[in-house]
């Protein structure tokens, strides 16, 4: 399964990971809307990509979780700073971490959460239907 960076993945992190081949394209590459977040979701379940991010405010919304019960994975990048060394570690982290995402993509859809101290995948049906804040 491919991974599908939204705009919130910053260029570098991108270019990082085509360089050694990594499979992952930002979405404007494969022709799929940015905004609203919902079309992006919805061309993704057509796909079968996987939504990898850094917007932190797309789990609070209560709507993701019907597109989680239906196939989305959603991959959030957790990292407050958009530095040079954060953005290694982002990319450290979708190599160490990235096959793994891919497996449970295929068993269970799931919500995974990304951060300097590791990866946490949670599948959509043990997640409450309206996440709110609590998912942060």
């Amino acid at each position: 399964m491919t991974l599908v960076a939204d705009a919130d993945i910053q260029d570098p992190v991108i270019q990082a990971l085509q360089a050694v081949k990594y499979d992952i394209v930002r979405y404007s590459e494969v022709g799929l809307p940015i905004r609203p977040d919902r079309a992006l979701m919805e061309a993704l379940l057509q796909s079968g990509g996987i939504l990898l991010t850094g917007d932190t405010g797309i789990p609070s919304q209560a709507y993701l979780h019907e597109y989680g019960i239906h196939g989305l994975t959603v991959v959030l990048l957790r990292w407050k700073q958009q530095r040079a060394k954060d953005w290694q570690e982002m990319v450290e982290a979708i190599l160490r971490y990235g096959e793994s995402w891919e497996r449970t993509a295929r068993e269970m859809p799931s919500l995974i959460s990304v951060s300097r101290n590791g990866s946490r995948e949670r599948p959509w049906h043990t997640l409450p239907p309206e996440l709110g804040n609590r998912v942060r």
